[in-house]
C-alpha cells in the first residue's frame, strides 16, 4: 500500500512561516517560534527549513561566482593608484608650506584694516550720538527762552515736543533723567502762568466786547439811518472807533483796515485744564453778557449796547476757534448760542412790553435784525430769533392802535358833524382843506365848482382817512427791515389796515354811536359819513398797492374789510336813530291829556268835527323839521324813520285804549279825539317822502283806523259777517282787543244813571251787551256762527 502524499494545507503554513522568519523584523520571530513549537509537525518544518537554506546557498554561491573576475580586477587597478596617490601628497605638502609664508604678510595687514574700521565706526557712532542730543538740547534751550519770555503757548508746544519726540530718542543717557523730572515743574508754571494771563485777557475781552459787537454790526451806520427817519435820539449808545484793538495785555493798538477776528489777540494756555477752565470762565461771561442793563427799556442805546455785547463775545469764540487748536469746539459755541437765544428773546420781549412808542419799537426791531443778520453770516441759526420779531409786531401794532384810537376819538368829539361846505377861496387855505384835498381823488370837481362848495360829507371823513394812510405808512416803515417780498409786504399791510379797521375804528365808531351828546342830525350825518369812508376802501386798496409796488388785479390776498365794518356802523347808527326818535316820540306822547269821558262831538256830512290833540301836532310838525332839516338825507335811514315813527305813534296810541290799566272807561267823544289824531297823523303819512311808499305808512295806523271806526259807528254787524274773511272791512281788529275796548266803552255809557230811564240808552246797553257775549264766544270757539 503506498504512502499518503504531503497535505496542500500544512505546505501552505510552513510557507507562511518561512515567510514571516525572512521578511520580518526580530520581534516577530519569537511568534512564529512559537507557533512552530506549539504545531505537531516540528519535523516537517525543519526538513522545509533545511531545504530553504539549501536553496539560499546555492543563490549566494552563483552570485560570488559571477562578480569574482571584477573584483579581482579592482584590487589590481588599486595596487598601480598607491604611487600616484603618495606623489600627489608629497606636492600638497610643500604646496601649503607656501602658502602659509604667503599669508602671513596679508593677515598683518587685516588686521590694521580692522582697527581702523573699528576706529570709523566708533566716530560715525559719536558723530550720531551728538546729532541726537544736538536738537534736545537746543530745544530744551528754546523752551527756557520761552518760558523767561512768557510766551506760554509756544513754550507748551515745545515742551509737548521735547517730551514726546525728542527725550524718547535720548533715553540711555543720563541727562534725560534730570530733563524728564523738570517737565511736570514746567508744565505746572506753564500752566499756572497761563491761567493767569487767561483771566487778564477775558477780562479784557469782556470789557471789549461790546466795541467788537459794534464794529461787527457795522458801526450804527444803519440805526442811525432808522433813528433819523422816525426822528430818535440814541441816548445811551456808546461811541465806536474805527481802529480799536483788544490784546491780553490790554494794549489798544491803531490800525487803518480792521475786521472784527482783528481786533481779538488770543494767547491761550496749558491744555486740558485750560479748556475746560476757559470753556467755564467763556460760560460764566456769557450768563453776564445774557442780563440786560438795568432799565433797558429806557433807552434805544441800551439795547444797542446789549446786543453788540453779545455779538462781541461770540465774535471772539469765532476768533478763538479759528486761530486756536481745540481750544473751543463748534459743538460748545452752538450751545452756547443757542442758550443765549433763549435769554435774548426773555430780555427784549420783558422789556419791549413796558415800550409805549411805535417809533421806538421799530429801532428794536432794526437793530434785532441787524443782529440776527450779523449772527447769520457767522454761521449760526437764528431761526428761533425770528420767533421775536412776530412778537414785537404784535406788540408794534397794540401800540399804534392804542395811538389811533386816541387820533380817531379826537376826530370824532371834535367834529362838528355838519356837511362841509366852502364859502371862498380863503377857506380853501386852512389846513382842514388841505386835508380834505388828499381826500379828494378829482381835483377838476374843486376847480371848475362855484362858490360855496358843498360836500355831503363833513370834515370827519378825510381826517379819518388822512390818519389810515398815515397808519398804512407806519406800517410800511416797520416792514421795510423784515425783507419781506412784494406780496407778503402786501398782505401784511392789508391785514394791519384790516385790524385797524375792524378794532380800533369800528370801537371808536360804535363809542361816539352812543354817546348820549349825539343827536338825530348827528347821526344822521355820521350815516353819510360812513358811507363815505366806505367807499374810500377803493382807494386804500391803491395807496397799499402803490406803496409795496404790487398789482391789486394780480394781488392773492384778502381785500381791505371796510365794508363788513362799515356795514355794521351803519346798523348800529340806525338803531341809534330809531332810538332817538322812540326817545323824541316818547317825550310827545307824554304829554297827552286825553279826557277819556269826553262828550260826544258834532258830525257835519259824516265828518267830526274838531281838531288833533296838541302833542300829535307838535309830533307830526318834530318828524316834518327832522325829515327836512337834514340836507340830502340817506334814502334808507329816511324810510326806516319814516316806517319806525309811524309804526311806533300807532303802538303807542292803541297801548292808549287797550294797555292802559288807568283807563277804565272811554267815551266815545275821547275815541271821536283819537280818531281826529289818528287822522292827522295819516295825513302826515300820505305826503310824498322820497323813497317811502304812502301805502306802507298808512298801513302802521291800520288798526287802530279800524277799530276806533268799529266803535263809532257800532258796525257790529259787518264785523261779525266778515269776520275771518280775507277781504273783511275790519280785518285787523282782533276780538280778544275788541272785548277789551268794549268793556271800557260799555262802562262809559253806563255810568250815566239817567241812562236806565231812557229808552234809547237801554237798548243801546242791551246791545253793547249781546256784542259783548258774542265776541267772547267767538273768543272761545275761535269762529263765528
Amino acid at each position: 500500500m503506498a504512502e499518503p502524499g504531503p497535505d496542500p494545507q500544512l505546505n501552505a503554513e510552513h510557507e507562511h512561516l518561512l515567510y514571516e522568519l525572512e521578511s520580518s523584523d526580530t520581534s516577530s520571530v519569537g511568534v512564529v517560534i512559537r507557533r512552530i513549537y506549539d504545531g505537531d509537525e516540528l519535523e516537517k518544518f525543519m526538513e522545509r527549513l533545511d531545504a530553504r537554506i539549501k536553496t539560499h546557498d546555492r543563490d549566494i554561491e552563483r552570485m560570488c561566482n559571477f562578480h569574482y573576475e571584477g573584483f579581482i580586477e579592482s584590487i589590481r587597478e588599486l595596487l598601480q593608484v598607491k604611487n600616484q596617490a603618495q606623489k600627489l601628497k608629497n606636492e600638497i605638502s610643500q604646496t601649503d608650506i607656501d602658502l602659509q609664508d604667503s599669508a602671513s604678510k596679508l593677515v598683518g595687514t587685516g588686521e590694521e584694516l580692522a582697527r581702523l574700521r573699528r576706529r570709523q565706526s566708533n566716530i560715525a557712532a559719536a558723530i550720531d550720538s551728538i546729532s541726537i542730543c544736538l536738537p534736545v538740547l537746543q530745544t530744551y534751550a528754546t523752551l527756557e527762552n520761552q518760558v523767561r519770555e512768557k510766551r506760554y503757548y509756544s513754550a507748551l508746544k515745545t515742551l509737548e515736543q521735547l517730551e514726546h519726540t525728542h527725550l524718547p530718542l535720548v533715553a540711555n543717557y543720563r541727562f534725560f533723567q534730570q530733563m524728564r523730572s523738570k517737565i511736570p515743574l514746567l508744565y505746572q508754571n506753564i500752566k499756572d502762568n497761563s491761567l493767569s494771563d487767561l483771566s487778564a485777557f477775558l477780562e479784557n475781552v469782556r470789557q471789549k466786547s461790546s466795541e467788537i459787537g459794534a464794529k461787527a454790526m457795522g458801526q450804527k451806520s444803519g440805526l442811525k439811518q432808522v433813528a433819523e427817519q422816525n426822528n430818535m435820539d440814541l441816548n445811551g449808545i456808546p461811541k465806536i472807533t474805527s481802529t480799536s484793538d483788544v490784546s491780553s495785555n490790554n494794549n489798544l493798538h491803531s490800525k487803518t483796515e480792521m475786521s472784527p477776528q482783528d481786533i481779538v489777540e488770543f494767547s491761550p494756555g496749558f491744555r486740558e485744564s485750560f479748556e475746560t477752565n476757559y470753556q467755564d470762565k467763556r460760560r460764566v461771561q456769557a450768563e453776564l453778557a445774557h442780563e440786560p442793563p438795568q432799565n433797558m427799556r429806557d433807552s434805544i442805546g441800551k439795547y444797542w449796547e446789549y446786543l453788540c455785547g453779545i455779538v462781541g463775545f461770540f465774535v471772539v469764540e469765532e476768533h478763538i476757534l479759528n486761530t486756536a487748536d481745540g481750544l473751543v469746539n463748534r459743538n460748545y459755541l452752538n450751545d452756547v448760542w443757542e442758550k443765549t437765544v433763549l435769554k435774548i428773546n426773555a430780555a427784549i420781549r420783558k422789556e419791549a412790553a413796558f415800550c409805549k412808542e411805535d417809533e421806538f419799537i421799530i429801532v428794536v426791531i432794526h437793530i434785532v435784525m441787524l443782529f440776527s443778520l450779523t449772527m447769520q453770516g457767522y454761521g449760526y441759526s437764528v431761526q428761533k430769533l425770528s420767533y421775536l420779531v412776530p412778537e414785537l409786531r404784535d406788540q408794534y401794532m397794540d401800540i399804534l392802535m392804542q395811538t389811533w384810537h386816541v387820533k380817531f376819538q379826537n376826530i370824532f368829539e371834535h367834529d362838528s358833524y355838519s356837511a362841509i361846505v366852502i364859502e371862498n377861496e380863503d377857506e380853501m387855505k386852512s389846513d382842514e382843506y388841505l386835508i380834505l384835498e388828499t381826500f379828494l381823488h378829482e381835483e377838476n370837481l374843486i376847480k371848475n365848482s362855484s362858490f360855496p362848495i358843498c360836500f355831503s360829507f363833513s370834515y370827519m371823513v378825510p381826517k379819518v382817512y388822512d390818519q389810515i394812510i398815515k397808519y398804512i405808512n407806519t406800517c410800511h416803515r416797520f416792514c421795510v427791515d423784515l425783507h419781506l417780498s412784494t406780496v407778503e409786504m402786501t398782505d401784511m399791510l392789508r391785514k394791519s389796515t384790516n385790524l385797524l379797521l375792524t378794532t380800533t375804528l369800528s370801537t371808536c365808531l360804535s363809542n361816539i354811536i352812543k354817546e348820549s351828546k349825539v343827536g338825530l342830525p348827528q347821526l344822521i350825518q355820521l350815516m353819510t359819513n360812513i358811507t363815505c369812508l366806505e367807499k374810500s376802501c377803493v382807494h386804500l386798496e391803491q395807496v397799499i398797492s402803490r406803496i409795496s409796488g404790487s398789482n391789486v388785479s394780480s394781488s392773492n390776498v384778502s381785500n381791505i374789510q371796510g365794508q363788513v365794518v362799515f356795514k355794521k356802523a351803519r346798523n348800529e347808527v340806525e338803531d341809534q336813530i330809531i332810538n332817538q326818535l322812540k326817545v323824541k316820540i316818547n317825550g310827545f306822547l307824554s304829554l297827552a291829556d286825553y279826557i277819556w269821558m269826553l262828550p260826544e262831538l258834532p258830525v257835519e256830512n259824516d265828518k267830526i268835527q274838531g281838531k288833533a290833540s296838541d302833542f300829535i301836532v307838535d309830533l307830526i310838525s318834530f318828524l316834518k323839521n327832522f325829515l327836512v332839516s337834514i340836507p340830502d338825507p340817506p334814502i334808507k335811514i329816511v324810510e326806516t324813520s319814516c316806517m319806525t315813527a309811524c309804526m311806533y305813534i300807532s303802538q303807542q296810541l292803541m297801548k292808549f285804549l287797550t294797555d292802559d290799566k288807568s283807563v277804565k272807561q272811554i267815551s266815545k267823544g275821547a275815541l271821536q279825539q283819537l280818531s281826529l289824531d289818528v287822522e292827522h297823523c295819516e295825513a302826515f303819512a300820505s305826503e310824498p317822502i322820497n323813497g317811502v311808499e304812502q301805502e306802507t305808512l298808512l298801513m302802521y295806523f291800520s288798526d287802530l283806523r279800524q277799530i276806533i271806526n268799529l266803535f263809532i259807528e257800532l258796525d257790529w254787524s259787518v264785523y261779525f259777517r266778515d269776520y275771518g274773511k280775507p277781504k273783511s272791512k275790519y280785518l285787523r281788529v282782533t276780538a280778544d282787543t275788541a272785548i277789551t275796548l268794549l268793556e271800557k266803552y260799555r262802562d262809559a255809557e253806563t255810568k250815566n244813571v239817567m241812562a236806565v230811564f231812557v229808552k234809547k240808552e237801554r237798548e243801546k246797553k242791551r246791545f253793547l251787551d249781546v256784542v259783548l257775549k258774542q265776541l267772547r264766544t267767538l273768543t272761545a270757539n275761535g269762529s263765528f256762527t
